[in-house]
Parts: C-alpha cells; structure tokens; sequence
C-alpha cells in the first residue's frame, strides 16, 4: 500500500508500479478482520496470534495499533492519479488481500493495467510454482513496457 500511497502522491517520479497481493483500503482491511472470530479477542487482548498458514511452525503476532492506523489510508480515493502502468498480482486463495478487494482498485486505474490472479495462491508467494508464474508475468509486463 505504501508504494501505491506514494504513486498517488507523486506520479511523475513513477513510471510503472507492480503491486503484488496490495492492501488498498483500511476500512477494507478492518472489514475483513470484523467478520472473522479473532476480532473480539484481538481488541481484548491487545494482539492476534495465528500460525502462519505459509511457514509451518511459524506464529505471527500483530497489534491491535495495526488496525488503529491502517484506517488512515485508502488508496481508492486517489486512484484515479495511477495514471502510468500498473501491474495487479495476487493469489487466489489470499485472505489478507484478496482478489475482490484487487478487482475494486483495478476498476479505478485510468491507466495502462493489468490483473493477474495466481491460481491456489495464498497472500505470500512461497511455491516455486506460483514465484515462476509471477516471474513470466513480470518478465511480459516489462517488456511491453519498453
């Protein structure tokens, strides 16, 4: 989201940006998180813990402050100033970002834009499999580019 909220801010230093499985809406964000069991529990305690869902034995911990200041952004707003190329990658199986939130940004960009959606994908890129799939994407994205 930050490099999309910096774009928006000064599109004339950016000429192409290829954000990949992106957060574009705070209030998108917390919507997510309001449907899904942890969200009482989290505001109660002052953080989430999960396993990652990617990196088996991993727990991953996340302040509530998180929630607090994600609300401050939106990347929806401003859109409309995403006037040079963009890319959208995401997978299909991302519950942090998914590919309905990703539909909602690529319907504002004025601009030259592609979407991708890799197929049984979580939010994190791990399986050689998907990292060679983005690799091509990326590859033919940049040489229509140049």
């Amino acid at each position: 989201m930050t490099t999309l909220l910096f774009s928006e801010k000064h599109p004339k230093q950016i000429k192409a940006i290829d954000p990949i499985s992106t957060s574009i809406s705070g209030k998108l964000t917390i919507d997510r998180y309001k449907n899904q069991k942890i969200y009482s529990g989290w505001k109660k305690t002052g953080y989430q813990i999960a396993y990652s869902g990617t990196k088996p034995g991993l727990i991953k911990k996340l302040k509530w402050d998180y929630l607090i200041d994600v609300k401050k952004y939106d990347v929806l707003k401003n859109a409309p100033k995403l006037k040079m190329p963009v890319l959208l990658i995401t997978g299909s199986k991302d519950i942090s970002c998914p590919p309905k939130h990703q539909r909602l940004l690529y319907k504002k960009l004025p601009g030259p834009k592609e979407f991708h959606i890799i197929k049984n994908a979580p939010h994190t890129f791990r399986k050689k499999k998907h990292l060679q799939e983005i690799k091509k994407i990326m590859k033919d994205w940049i040489k229509k580019l140049i």
